[in-house]
């Protein structure tokens, strides 16, 4: 199931950068699972991040979406802070487009 949770936050675009997920940013943290319960750590570009109601409902709706998933819950973690090296090859890429 988690497998298939990474899936679907590949489809969580960065608000503020729509031609990147989430996942290619380097902010999903983790993601573990108890049964049908998920939960996903978030570590935010930045502490302030206007777009973290928006990224949290966006990561409960995809995870929501998965096959045996009753349960999502999102929490927001700053220890490591984020930095750009997070950033996965693809997201550099997609970035470097974007301009």
């Amino acid at each position: 199931m988690v497998e298939a949770v990474w899936t679907a936050l590949e489809g969580v675009k960065d608000p503020e950068i729509p031609v990147i997920s989430v996942v290619e940013m380097g902010m999903i943290a983790g993601v573990s699972a108890d049964g049908a319960k998920v939960q996903v750590q978030v570590t935010p570009t930045f502490v302030g991040c206007p777009a973290l109601d928006l990224i949290r409902a966006g990561i409960e709706t995809a995870v929501l979406a998965v096959p045996g998933v009753t349960e999502a819950a999102v929490s927001f973690v700053f220890d490591p802070p984020w930095s750009s090296s997070r950033i996965t090859p693809a997201g550099q890429a997609k970035l470097a487009t974007f301009g």
